[in-house]
């Protein structure tokens, strides 16, 4: 009994000195909303990454989508995704952005489409966004 108590105790410290190789080049730091009901939130990690997520709804016109937090810089990537709220209306939805006409805290979005017409249109369908970058050096 003795000796399996020492291999247990072995075991054990060998485990949470496997676990805790590596954990200072990528921790989080800090973090926003990181449930499954949120709607909107972000995460950073000791390495300056930072990602960002939300949904939003489009509206008439162009639209300003605001980060939960900054960037360092204007060098992020945005990914968007149209969300389907009517399925029986023939329509394509792309809501897109200018690259090239950033900030470090937001974007313009356009959330428009085509419908069966054929007729671009501005619709207030949901969108789906994911942001990347840095929040520090």
């Amino acid at each position: 009994m003795d000796r399996f108590s020492r291999k247990l105790v072995l075991l054990l410290l060998l485990v949470i000195w496997q676990s805790s190789l590596g954990t200072n080049a990528i921790q989080l730091e800090s973090q926003n909303l990181w449930n499954e009901k949120a709607k909107n939130g972000y995460v950073k990690y000791s390495n300056g990454l930072l990602m960002q997520w939300g949904t939003r709804a489009g509206a008439t016109g162009a639209i300003s989508l605001y980060f939960p937090t900054s960037f360092y810089d204007t060098n992020y990537n945005v990914y968007l995704t149209a969300g389907l709220n009517v399925t029986s209306e023939p329509f394509v939805y792309a809501p897109g952005y200018d690259p090239n006409n950033k900030n470090k805290s937001y974007i313009i979005i356009l959330a428009r489409g085509i419908n069966s017409t054929p007729a671009i249109v501005w619709t207030s369908w949901d969108f789906t966004w994911f942001a990347i970058g840095r929040w520090k050096l």
